[in-house]
């Protein structure tokens, strides 16, 4: 009967069964449990002014094939051509322990990824909406330009390399605790994010990581961040204030190129060292106070500034750069 159904949808639906590549299947294991707010569904279902930020997941339901509970077409004809190992027509939870790699895309929703379990890498151009708390294993998310509007990634504490860049769509990301980084160019592009909300552990927000995020005008940094890559936050238009931990030691070059709407900015005293550009047309800064540890400020850091009535230097400072105010 499985090979049936599976012949009718090739039958009707050709054109939708390519670009999905072949899944790396390896190891084994089960987690048992499923994500929050609506089972393995389409949102993220989480309201933290109303639920436990890690609530307890009840139990994966035991099915004889994983496939069924499916409600794409495309990542169910997926399932099946690529994890049905034994040839029976169907993909049992033991052969769905063993994935560790899904490559789709084709598919817009992926409910049902829960049951791969052992799931380490998960990318599609396609998705729309996937719900990854059951993946606890999960290392990397690649769903770069693909239409995704919400992702919790709160149950994905291994996770480490994250690119979602250039998802115009989404609008909203949680972060799991014990995140230490965020990668180059991981949100680049991202324009439909207002607002973020960094994990407690995190320590390094890469090169571009949110370069170009037009929409973005709140970003809240944790307190053990000591580095801010070079065009991390350039082109944030709609940042209007920041305000850095106290343990940021760098802030580095073109950080903040080209915020305009940016009028607030408050430095740490940790603060060491102000990158090439890092703030260069600010037009909406008015006023700055620089920390007493500042020492260095680089070559053109606040160029083109224009709104700049009010600076304060520390006593320790022993380095302006070129330009660096140039056009105040």
């Amino acid at each position: 009967m499985k090979k049936i159904l599976i012949n009718v949808l090739i039958m009707f639906l050709p054109i939708y069964f390519v670009g999905c590549e072949e899944a790396q299947i390896e190891g084994s294991g089960h987690s048992g449990e499923v994500t929050p707010g609506g089972g393995d569904g389409s949102g993220s279902g989480y309201d933290p002014d109303i639920e436990d930020p890690l609530p307890e997941l009840p139990e994966l339901e035991e099915v004889e094939d994983v496939c069924t509970k499916m409600d794409d077409l495309q990542f169910m004809e997926y399932c099946y051509t690529n994890f049905d190992v034994n040839g029976d027509s169907k993909v049992s939870m033991s052969e769905a322990n063993a994935v560790q790699e899904i490559v789709c895309n084709t598919a817009a929703s992926f409910t049902g990824i829960g049951y791969f379990s052992n799931l380490r890498e998960f990318r599609s151009t396609s998705v729309k909406s996937v719900n990854l708390g059951y993946n606890k294993g999960l290392i990397s998310l690649d769903c770069s330009g693909s239409p995704v509007k919400v992702l919790d990634l709160r149950y994905n504490t291994q996770l480490s390399d994250i690119d979602v860049s250039q998802c115009t769509g989404l609008t909203s990301v949680t972060f799991p605790d014990g995140l230490t980084g965020i990668g180059s160019s991981a949100f680049d592009g991202c324009t439909g994010l207002t607002s973020v909300t960094f994990p407690d552990g995190l320590t390094e927000i890469g090169d571009e990581a949110f370069y170009g995020c037009t929409g973005l005008t709140s970003v809240t940094f944790p307190d053990g961040l000591t580095g801010i890559g070079s065009s991390a936050f350039d082109g944030c238009t709609g940042l209007t204030s920041v305000t850095f931990p106290d343990g940021l030691t760098e802030i580095g070059d073109e950080a903040f190129y080209g915020c305009t709407g940016l009028t607030s900015v408050t430095f740490p005293d940790g603060l060491t060292g102000i990158g090439v550009y890092a703030f260069r047309g600010c037009t909406g800064l008015t006023s700055v106070t620089f920390p007493d540890g500042l020492t260095e400020i680089g070559q053109s850091a606040f160029l083109g500034c224009t709104g700049l009535t009010s600076v304060t230097f520390p006593d320790g400072l022993t380095g302006i750069g070129q330009s660096a105010f140039y056009g105040c």
